[in-house]
């Protein structure tokens, strides 16, 4: 017996969250609409290779057209089997939506459904494959999640139960799960139930009659009021068009083309007469033209059909690479390292499915694919960190607090910044915030060699000695260390609690001063490097000390030294490595590590494991004679002579 639907029409709308992937992670939402079913679910893929299996075992599900509880239950076997073939995991919950009721069918995932103002599980499956079904009513959420996803259930709970609607909920959750170490295996769809009158769709018919199927394992235990009941009248669905024997165009079997064809001679089998008899050679060409208008005329259509197949199978194909583009813009601004590796690998996969497609021959896929690439390239470099100007802005002209200044040596105090001109033994005081400045004379000590901040308000300068400096009105130098051989020839110094580092080049090591307990007197120099340098000593262009020790040289090389030992350090992430003189900046209170190369007009922030972070480039960079970083205030300052350039962080 068959029964003719006319009710009102079911529309499923679907929302996902997916996670970030990752080498040996994948997952997705499904979102999949074939004559008048609605399929949909989540997917999560672990081990090798996870994203190609997952693009597969994703691809096996959209080519599907599942209409009943025995074909969804054999089809998850499936794809566990194909999952288990290629050395994966699978986690794969998906569901039927049709006609007002719904199917599900679960393998390391959870169904949860919000009815009204109660909200419970469903299915919560493990290794045995689980099958329920059951009727939907208008506004109903069901909510699948793949298995890493079900930490998040209860948050959704309870604020489907605080009154937050799906949007509400989604924003709340998005960033837990992108902040998770490890977000790859989660994936969250989000499915609305709503009906609408018959009147506002076009109408469509489909014909529904009994179909037995063999018995499939079916989870009745539901505990929460109203859920959908288990069900066992399987119903199986035929579409208005069915495929013969010998294929299909979209809907439209060939084999009515060939009948048409076949049966074309009957139309002109008895002699019709207008006025004069038609000759038979007159007869042919009309036999002959009406062929080819029929052939041109199915052509047409079978052309049109595949164009829009094409194009709604490229949309569908590129749709999660839009979604993880968005992921990653919105994420740039919290993690920028994990959103680059993240773009990074939507371009590489759709480089990849762009090579395939173009061997298939396949050109309207093609084209949306280079178009996806072209967006992904311009996303990446929008969250490329890479800023150029052509001038930066002056924070502070030096003249201003002594007349003639050309800065020599800089270094930060808190938030006061230390300028030296050697030639003038002039020192100057700027207050950051303030702009309030102090001038100091240096003119009973040598000329200055260098320059680095100490404790209590003062600096360390070498000059014909080691002597400390304090930055008030009134201060006095006093001496650290006397001139001799452990810093003659010294060409840098820097502190780090109560020890005074200093560079010689001469004697070919690095030697500590360390100051008494109870008194302002230093120990004698000992030689603090323990492994070789690794480069010339006269390269070295920069110290600066933060508990480890770091040495940039005029290659750009940069050298991290722990307890006098060298340890390892390399930049990552920049596509053009530093390759002339570079000078460092970071103090025990920095979170970054920031490199300053004026030859190539850059200037480079990185964190302290060499990840690349940001790079601004300026003309104002070229002449930088030295430059330091208040990260309080998220600035570096560029000097140049007597001018500070600022660069906002």
């Amino acid at each position: 017996m068959h029964v003719k639907i006319r009710s009102r029409m079911q529309t499923v709308s679907v929302t996902p969250v997916v996670g970030l992937p990752q080498v040996q992670g994948w997952s997705q939402s499904v979102d999949h609409a074939y004559g008048g079913v609605h399929l949909v679910g989540t997917i999560a893929v672990s081990g090798e290779n996870a994203s190609g299996v997952g693009r597969d075992i994703l691809g096996l599900i959209l080519e599907q057209e599942l209409r009943n509880a025995q074909h969804l239950y054999q089809f998850v076997e499936y794809l566990q089997g194909i999952a288990s073939e290629k050395s994966c995991d699978l986690s794969v919950t998906l569901g039927i939506f049709y006609l007002g009721r719904c199917t599900v069918c679960s393998r390391q995932g959870s169904v949860w459904l919000k009815r009204a103002a109660k909200v419970g599980a469903l299915v919560e499956a493990r290794s045995e494959i689980a099958l329920i079904q059951g009727s939907v009513k208008e506004d109903d959420v069901f909510i699948f999640a793949t298995q890493q996803a079900e930490q998040f259930l209860s948050t959704v709970e309870l604020q489907f139960g605080q009154g937050f609607d799906v949007d509400g909920v989604i924003t709340s959750i998005v960033p837990a799960i992108h902040g998770l170490e490890n977000s790859a295996l989660s994936a969250i769809s989000f499915v609305t139930i709503s009906t609408k009158s018959e009147s506002e769709y076009k109408h469509e018919e489909y014909v529904v009659h009994p179909a037995a199927v063999e018995p499939v394992k079916v989870q009745n235990d539901l505990d929460i009021p109203e859920a959908l009941q288990a069900q066992s009248d399987h119903l199986e669905t035929s579409v208005p068009t069915e495929r013969s024997a010998s294929g299909t165009t979209d809907g439209i079997p060939l084999d009515h083309f060939i009948n048409f064809f076949k049966n074309l001679p009957k139309l002109f089998s008895k002699k019709t007469y207008v006025g004069n008899h038609l000759q038979k050679k007159s007869v042919l060409w009309i036999l002959g033209i009406g062929l080819l208008v029929a052939v041109g005329i199915g052509i047409g259509i079978y052309y049109v059909l595949h164009l829009h197949a094409e194009q709604a199978f490229a949309k569908e194909l590129i749709t999660p690479y839009e979604q993880q583009l968005t992921s990653a813009k919105t994420t740039a601004e919290q993690d920028p390292i994990s959103a680059r590796a993240q773009i990074e690998t939507v371009i590489a996969e759709l480089v990849q499915l762009q090579a395939e497609y173009t061997k298939s021959g396949r050109t309207v896929v093609v084209e949306k694919l280079e178009g996806m690439v072209t967006t992904a390239r311009a996303t990446e470099a929008e969250v490329s960190g890479k800023q150029e100007f052509a001038d930066l802005p002056i924070f502070y002209d030096l003249r201003l607090a002594s007349q003639g200044f050309l800065t020599t040596f800089t270094t930060l105090q808190g938030q006061k910044a230390v300028f030296i001109d050697a030639q003038k033994k002039t020192l100057v005081v700027l207050d950051l915030p303030t702009k309030q400045f102090l001038s100091l004379e240096l003119s009973s000590l040598d000329a200055v060699k260098a320059v680095s901040p100490q404790r209590d308000e003062a600096v360390a300068l070498i000059a014909g000695g080691v002597y400390s400096v304090g930055l008030t009105a009134d201060s006095q130098p006093a001496t650290i260390k006397e001139l001799g051989d452990s810093n003659r020839a010294a060409t840098f110094l820097n502190t780090f609690g109560s020890y005074v580092y200093v560079f010689n080049p001469e004697k070919r090591n690095i030697y500590r001063y360390s100051k008494a307990e109870k008194s302002d007197t230093y120990s004698d120099p000992i030689g603090w490097l323990q492994d070789p340098l690794g480069v010339s000593f006269d390269s070295i262009k920069s110290l600066m000390i933060d508990g480890d020790v770091w040495l940039s040289t005029e290659k750009g090389e940069i050298l991290k030294f722990s307890a006098g030992k060298k340890a390892s350090f390399a930049v990552t992430g920049m596509s053009e490595p530093f390759s002339t003189p570079t000078f460092l900046f970071t103090q025990e209170a920095t979170t970054n590590l920031y490199a300053l190369e004026p030859e190539k007009k850059r200037l480079v922030v990185l964190t302290k494991s060499g990840q690349f972070l940001r790079e601004v480039r300026s003309n104002s960079l070229a002449s930088a004679t030295g430059f330091f970083v208040q990260e309080q205030l998220g600035k570096a300052f560029v000097v140049s002579g007597s001018i500070i350039y600022e660069v906002t962080l």
